[in-house]
């Protein structure tokens, strides 16, 4: 008799599970949430930036106006009626016009803002009105400003040329 021989089918390899998502639902939902991400993100980064120029103008714009106001009560502790110098924690030093330290703010109206002799020079020598952001020496982040050379008398003594430096 005649042999038959039945020939073996090759091995069928198992089937792998695929790593991207199968179905359309599947699909359909990662991608929307995909989209709503990055929709988030770009709108939460655009509103940050938008948001961060708008507060540091309305700082420098609060910052001016305080230090536009009366230096003397600030320096002397002088009561001038109707005026209010602490729409916020306010910080203020007296420098000479070569950075050089004079006295801080009179008990009450003004926290002592406390910088290096570096800080002050700079201060000094940079020009009036001038926003500009330090470090204190006692840890405060401030955006601080200075005014033009002014005559000021300090806890009663004759008027001196100081440069006021005030900050928020």
């Amino acid at each position: 008799m005649s042999s038959v021989t039945v020939a073996e089918p090759d091995e069928v390899p198992a089937r792998t599970r695929r790593v991207w998502l199968r179905s359309l639902t599947s699909r359909l939902v990662v991608g929307v949430v995909t989209l709503v991400v990055v929709l988030v993100a770009l709108i939460g980064g655009t509103t940050y930036y938008s948001l961060r120029s708008f507060l540091n103008q309305r700082l420098d714009q609060q910052l001016e106006s305080t230090i536009s106001g009366s230096l003397q009560q600030v320096f002397s502790g002088t009561p001038e009626p109707g005026r209010s110098l602490r729409p916020l924690d306010v910080w203020a030093v007296a420098i000479s016009t070569n950075g050089k330290w004079l006295t801080y703010p009179a008990s009450g109206a003004a926290e002592p803002m406390k910088l290096t002799a570096g800080s002050r020079a700079e201060l000094a020598g940079s020009a009036p009105r001038t926003p500009v952001t330090l470090h204190t020496t006692d840890g405060h982040e401030l955006r601080v400003e200075t005014t033009d050379q002014l005559q000021v008398s300090i806890n009663g003594s004759p008027p001196v040329d100081i440069i006021a430096v005030g900050g928020l």
